[in-house]
């Protein structure tokens, strides 16, 4: 059985309807993350290839879509970039106080994203005549 970034998006949301305590709101915000990070990689194939470039899978990503040069793609890449910010604060700075609301706004974000995605393949996919 496969997993689809819809299905990461929706455990990010039940996860905090359920009980939204630090725990729950740093997974909540893993999640919607990459739910993000692999909706935007199914999109990737319409941005420039940068394989040859030395870096992690996660840069390579969102670097794909800010060499693009559409707006719509630097959206897309900023929007990801700020979301992995937030991914590795719930997930490496355990230590720190983390804000219960950032789960909420990283699923608002995913929305974003989502219609962001959509515009930027209807951009970038040959109009049949």
């Amino acid at each position: 059985m496969s997993v689809t970034s819809d299905d990461l998006i929706a455990f990010a949301k039940k996860l905090i309807e359920t009980d939204r305590n630090e725990v729950t709101c740093r997974s909540s915000t893993s999640r919607a993350y990459y739910a993000a990070y692999h909706l935007c990689q199914s999109y990737a194939d319409l941005c420039p290839d940068n394989s040859h470039l030395k870096m992690g899978s996660h840069e390579r990503l969102s670097d794909r879509y800010a060499l693009h040069p559409t707006r719509t793609a630097k959206g897309i890449s900023y929007i990801l970039v700020s979301m992995k910010r937030f991914r590795n604060s719930a997930d490496y700075d355990i230590d720190d106080p983390f804000d219960t609301s950032t789960p909420v706004n990283l699923i608002a974000q995913y929305d974003t994203l989502t219609e962001k995605l959509i515009e930027f393949k209807g951009e970038n996919t040959p109009k049949s005549a």
